[in-house]
């Protein structure tokens, strides 16, 4: 219910169901529901920039690359690959904004440092 929410652009309904989803699978001990969950949130805060939202990522996964590092590991655990792919996809495109805010110059050196450190 909360990425059909947040695709209408209903963010102050996205964040509650998210986190009955994410209580949900704690609950049941749903490891892949709770990890596709928490990168759901994680993805939804880069786009809804509200203090709420942020706060309840933070308390949840912790920093942003923090929180990816997370996710990648419990991905790689479970075996959820479709998630790990997802997440060293928005690994890469972090990465991208972060060199895109430097010289042209320096872009592809740092492009290249970052894809050392993520593998």
């Amino acid at each position: 219910m909360a990425v059909l929410q947040a695709d209408f652009e209903c963010y102050e309904e996205a964040l509650p169901a998210i986190n009955e989803a994410i209580s949900a699978a704690r609950e049941c001990k749903d490891h892949s529901c709770l990890a596709f969950c928490l990168s759901w949130l994680h993805h939804f805060s880069l786009i809804d920039q509200s203090a709420e939202t942020q706060e309840w990522t933070r308390k949840l996964i912790g920093t942003h690359d923090g929180g990816l590092s997370y996710l990648r590991h419990q991905a790689n655990v479970y075996e959820l690959h479709g998630l790990e792919s997802s997440l060293l996809l928005s690994q890469a495109n972090a990465a991208i904004a972060r060199v895109c805010k430097q010289s042209y110059a320096s872009k592809i050196p740092a492009l290249i440092r970052v894809g050392r450190t993520t593998t």
